[in-house]
């Protein structure tokens, strides 16, 4: 049996562990489980205290949790009406009843802790689970054991195994690691194998929207900042007319400049109102000079802004490598753009601030034809949350259902960035955006977890990622040129989302269907994997930036002795468990390496040899003759 820093580090690798510790009051500690820390804890649970540490990495919160370690659930006897402990001997008996429920499920856990008044069993996960994937396995584990349903938050506690547990003073109790199992799980194999629990009613909270109070301004001399404070329109117009910069020259100037390509400069354009996508205000308005929209001069100046009386002049504006203009004072603090000025000299909010400049500069970012996507978008986004999609295409919706927010918030950042109907594709508005700005606006932990998921949903035709050669020739331009400025050696990515109509998402559900029948894993997703699986011509279609023809080298060896461990196994035996090929490999290629080779390849070894993957339920133990705990993948010989 493994011992307590081996248990912790199968959860947390070689990093710090949250560890705390309660009495009445908690002791909180991180630290690797060393020496130092383990004389600590120790002491701590001889003075009385329960030792406790955070399964989930990232953080001891719920929002700050983004590495799922592991599924977890807690089978707790809880206290008789006296609110006294049950005895031991009918927890005991509880305890077996839970053991047995746990080994006749299909997955083996990876450890089983007892504890005083229970157990804790828990299933260890590779990398890449997703936040709403964690809750909705955790949710149905709960339904399907009937286990305590407290034990459901990413930021959850539980005991260290080897420790006492101390609730009852007078009544220690050791906590033990009972089973232990070198298995990990991707999170894909518990959601579609686990039961769906049942719908239940969510309250929605009202919003409280908070408004910023407004502060007097020292600067009551500046035509400029008062017309600011006041959101005056007419006034802020008149100012930049009367300095001999008309605010329709400022602002088509720069957009000749900075937001159009160079092919779009010799033709006319329009001196009423300029019409822009989303993307395209919020990249022209960091380019106004803020030496005149704000009517100051010189290097230094005292500060504008209403709260900071400034004696001494402390404030400067700058420009960044690419010519983006700042305000900063060293006396106060503050550094923004022209949009937090405004929020900060006038007290308005963020959409007060954008109307604002719109009005002044005579902008507007919404035409018929955007008005039209922007209703598609949101048509998208209401069949989603209407729960019709799960009725009218299940096997998609297995695929959607952890991710739907992930796809809510793409759509809403496509809604408010359509392009110009000249920049569209067949009519449907096209949009960009890189891998790393969609990680942090999507709130995923790693660049390869979003490329996944974005890889997915273009694979689902639910986001079309564009080929370099259907981007329109314009737009094209000027990704070039964003990308020559930012010294970038690839383009930034475009993506089109259609009409989420019964045309496409009955051709999306068979997609999802194939996937499920071909093995299909996040984990293993990759160009290999639909190259191996499907063909170059799809994986071209859905990796339009990669040109290899075929698998590398490394990973044919590879997969080639996989292949070979496969079949002296299925000689010797008539099956093999898949973690038996990783073990019979990892030492050599590295554990990881291999199970995710295994994954890309699987299908196209199963395929090509005539085999089969299936699950080692009750019938193929007896079939095969397995004796392992649980029930794992086996590879045997097709029928």
């Amino acid at each position: 049996m493994i011992n307590t820093k081996q248990f912790l580090e199968s959860f947390h690798g070689k990093e710090k562990i949250n560890f705390n510790c309660i009495k009445q009051y908690g002791k909180k500690l991180n630290s690797e489980y060393n020496d130092k820390t383990i004389d600590v804890l120790s002491q701590l649970n001889e003075q009385g205290y329960n030792i406790y540490f955070y399964v989930n990495g990232g953080g001891v919160k719920d929002k700050e949790i983004n590495k799922f370690n592991a599924l977890f659930i807690d089978f707790d006897k809880g206290k008789i009406q006296s609110k006294e402990y049950y005895p031991l001997d009918e927890v005991a008996k509880y305890k077996e009843e839970c053991i047995k429920k746990v080994q006749d499920f299909d997955f083996e856990p990876s450890f089983i802790v007892e504890t005083r008044n229970g157990i804790h069993v828990y299933w260890l996960l590779n990398e890449g689970a997703l936040p709403e994937e964690w809750k909705i396995c955790t949710e149905k584990l709960i339904s399907y054991f009937d286990s305590d349903p407290r034990v459901k938050n990413p930021a959850r506690l539980m005991r260290v195994p080897n420790y006492n547990w101390i609730k009852d003073i007078n009544n220690p109790f050791m906590c033990n690691i009972i089973e232990s199992n070198n298995i990990k799980y991707d999170i894909e194999d518990f959601m579609f194998c686990l039961p769906d629990i049942e719908k239940k009613e969510i309250k929605k909270s009202n919003r409280i929207i908070k408004t910023v109070k407004k502060v007097d301004s020292n600067n009551n001399d500046n035509m400029n900042i008062m017309a600011i404070k006041n959101l005056d329109v007419d006034m802020m117009k008149l100012l930049l007319d009367r300095g001999g910069k008309r605010c329709n020259d400022i602002i088509y100037t720069i957009y000749k400049e900075y937001i159009v390509t160079p092919k779009t400069h010799d033709k006319d354009i329009p001196t009423d109102t300029l019409v822009l996508s989303d993307m395209e205000f919020f990249d022209l308005i960091e380019y106004i000079d803020l030496y005149i929209f704000l009517g100051v001069d010189g290097d230094k100046f005292s500060c504008i802004l209403p709260s900071h009386e400034d004696n001494n002049p402390s404030a400067g504006i700058v420009t960044n490598q690419n010519d983006h203009y700042m305000y900063n004072c060293f006396g106060c603090g503050f550094k923004g753009g022209i949009l937090k000025l405004i929020q900060a000299i006038s007290g308005c909010n963020l959409p007060q601030s954008i109307n604002f400049l719109k009005a002044v500069f005579n902008i507007t970012t919404e035409t018929e034809y955007q008005k039209q996507q922007k209703e598609l978008y949101d048509s998208n986004i209401s069949y989603i949350l209407s729960g019709k999609m799960e009725n009218d295409y299940p096997d998609l919706w297995k695929y959607i259902k952890p991710r739907k927010t992930k796809l809510i918030t793409l759509l809403e950042y496509a809604k408010n960035n359509i392009t110009d109907e000249k920049y569209s594709i067949d009519g449907d508005s096209i949009f960009y955006g890189s891998i790393r700005y969609f990680k942090d606006l999507l709130n995923i932990g790693s660049l390869e977890t979003i490329n996944k998921t974005i890889q997915l949903f273009n694979f689902l035709e639910l986001v079309t990622k564009i080929a370099p050669e259907e981007i329109p020739s314009e737009m094209l331009e000027k990704h070039k040129k964003k990308a020559k400025e930012n010294k970038h050696k690839n383009l930034i990515n475009t993506y089109m989302i259609k009409s989420y109509d019964y045309n496409t998402l009955q051709e999306s559900d068979e997609k999802a269907k194939i996937l499920k029948d071909n093995n299909f894993s996040m984990k293993g997703l990759s160009y290999e994997y639909i190259l191996r699986t499907f063909g170059e011509e799809t994986a071209k279609k859905y990796y339009p930036q990669n040109r290899k023809s075929k698998p590398s080298k490394k990973s044919d060896i590879l997969t080639n002795e996989i292949v070979k461990i496969i079949f002296c196994q299925i000689e010797l035996k008539g099956f093999v468990i898949e973690k038996e090929i990783v073990e019979s490999l990892g030492s050599q290629y590295g554990r990881e390496k291999v199970k995710t080779q295994m994954k890309r390849s699987i299908q196209e070894i199963l395929d090509k040899y005539d085999l089969q993957r299936i699950r080692a339920n009750k019938l193929n133990k007896e079939k095969y003759g397995i004796t392992c705990q649980g029930y794992p993948f086996i590879i045997v010989r097709g029928d």
